[in-house]
């Protein structure tokens, strides 16, 4: 079983601010696999997770990054193998405007 939170954050001087959607909350999904939140993919031993989120004005120079934290509940009968009965997956890239070529 999965729990992943994906986040949107911004870079504004020097501090990292929650981004807002246009209905206000904060650009923030979470969930588990495709439960309607979050939609997870897996090709060639990657998972791979996508959010949707509607964000006001345009991103030009803005410092969006997006941040994910997979956590994996090990459903072992012996998790104190692992050290832990979870582990955990973290990422971050950042959002840039899409390029449009006419």
């Amino acid at each position: 079983m999965f729990e992943v939170p994906i986040e949107l954050l911004e870079h504004i001087s020097g501090s990292e601010v929650a981004v807002r959607t246009i209905g206000g909350e904060r650009a923030r999904r979470e969930g588990g696999a495709n439960d309607g939140n979050l939609h997870r993919d897996y090709q060639a031993g990657e998972a791979t997770w996508t959010a949707s989120f509607l964000l006001p004005g345009k991103l030009g120079s803005r410092q969006i990054i997006a941040r994910a934290q997979e956590e994996v509940l090990m459903e072992s009968a012996n998790p104190s193998a692992y050290g832990s009965d979870h582990m955990r997956y973290f990422g971050q890239v950042a959002i840039k405007p899409p390029v449009i070529s006419t």
